[in-house]
């Protein structure tokens, strides 16, 4: 697809730490936006006291509603971003291929001292026939 939305920004400078504040940021964003322009009972058309106290109390619950389901539309689409995200997969691929690094480098080790163990008993049962056959003649 072509447009302005086609490619994410590839920056060399880009770490795991700067990519996890951009989307913290988001995640934690507050909007300003308020809902009292969709308010559909009108505080001035109350004829009393309780009946303005229930108009706004219905008002600010709808207010509540509608900010909520702004934030749940504005983590849907960051969600969507994070998971598109080429930065993120290479990211995730690099820290894979540092765990598997890791592993390798431990199993290695681990056979390293196994087979250093192996010679060391050979070489200590050599010297115990040697020692045997010595004392045997």
């Amino acid at each position: 697809s072509s447009g302005i939305n086609a490619e994410w920004p590839l920056r060399p400078g880009d770490t795991i730490d700067t990519v996890n504040d951009f989307y913290n940021f988001w995640y934690n964003f507050k909007s300003w936006r308020e809902y009292s322009y969709l308010d559909e009972e009108e505080r001035k058309n109350a004829e009393c006291k309780e009946e303005r106290r229930y108009i706004d109390k219905i008002n600010k619950t709808e207010r509540q509603k509608k900010k909520k389901e702004e934030v749940a539309r504005l983590h849907q689409l960051i969600n969507n971003c994070y998971a598109c995200d080429p930065r993120i997969k290479r990211f995730d691929e690099e820290r894979k291929k540092r765990k598997l690094e890791l592993k390798q480098a431990k199993q290695e080790a681990y056979r390293k001292e196994q087979e250093a163990l192996k010679l060391q008993k050979e070489e200590e049962e050599r010297i115990k026939r040697e020692a045997e056959e010595q004392r045997a003649k």
